[in-house]
């Protein structure tokens, strides 16, 4: 159970599942649902660069969350979760959106877990997707769209307290870019007393990460501008360059666990893999940006 997807209840804790949707519509799709001290509830960002953007956010009580600490099953009131290693069932219900989708695991991490320890405080971290195939629908009020695309799914816990938490925390950038064959998660996380890096590149099924085979002091993260309109990522001689045409800052104070912002980098966006990596042209990619 340690590094499962299902449920890992503790005294004091947080723990969330959190997914991210590119739809061929041109629609990005985020959600997580997430419970902390016992007290749940569900986010959801609705994106478009043609549109306005709609954001959801809702607590429930204690009684309406459920959750399974054997199998990816988890309740929130109307809206429901469900793994089962290979497929991702998305139900949501809020307000006038309703949100259901498959994602089907298409590119796996094989070495998906983290355990990061700060003394007493601890993160774990899984990534059940690193890439899959998206088929569902989205409604928003009468209108109704078909979504088909691409999506990321990954799940963490931790027992950070929140003002201590922030206190050492200074600025979290986190991101994915999806070429044709190629597929990269990468986290930069300033603290403090260091620095955490992490890259995971996937490439016709090869996958190298800092997990096991890259040294992380050899990562560079560069980024232009702020928010940055181009993040690279270099190792060696694996070059990864990410152009993002807008970002969209998400409202959530007093909602996430720790940060008193969020800028999220939308949109289909250029990535070029160069070195080791054959795959050039535009993809799909997003960057979280998180102040504190």
């Amino acid at each position: 159970m340690k590094f499962s997807n299902a449920w890992h209840p503790a005294k004091k804790y947080s723990e969330w599942w959190y997914f991210t949707l590119f739809c061929e519509n041109r629609y990005m799709i985020s959600g997580v649902f997430g419970i902390r001290n016992k007290k749940p509830h569900v986010w959801l960002s609705i994106n478009h660069k043609k549109k306005k953007p709609r954001y959801l956010y809702k607590r429930y009580s204690p009684h309406e969350f459920q959750a399974s600490k054997e199998i990816c099953k988890v309740r929130i009131k109307d809206n429901n979760l469900v793994g089962d290693g290979k497929n991702l069932f998305i139900c949501m219900r809020e307000g006038n959106v309703e949100l259901d989708v498959n994602l089907e695991k298409a590119v796996e991490w094989k070495d998906n877990a983290l355990d990061l320890n700060m003394g007493s405080e601890q993160v774990k971290w899984i990534v059940p997707c690193l890439r899959g195939r998206v088929v569902g629908r989205l409604k928003i009020g009468s209108r109704e769209y078909e979504l088909d695309g691409e999506g990321f799914h990954d799940h963490v816990w931790h027992n950070i307290g929140v003002f201590n938490g922030a206190k050492n925390l200074r600025e979290w950038f986190w991101g994915l870019s999806y070429g044709k064959n190629m597929t990269s998660l990468w986290v930069l996380v300033k603290m403090k007393n260091g620095v955490f890096k992490h890259l995971c590149i996937n490439e016709d099924g090869r996958t190298i990460s800092t997990n096991k085979e890259l040294d992380p002091k050899k990562v560079l993260f560069m980024k232009k501008g702020h928010p940055p309109e181009k993040i690279h990522i270099g190792y060696e001689d694996i070059f990864i360059k990410n152009k993002f045409d807008y970002f969209q800052h998400i409202p959530c104070l007093g909602q996430n666990t720790l940060a008193r912002t969020i800028e999220n980098a939308l949109k289909i966006s250029k990535v070029h893999a160069m070195g080791k990596f054959e795959d050039r042209g535009n993809g799909k990619a997003m960057a979280e940006i998180l102040k504190f």
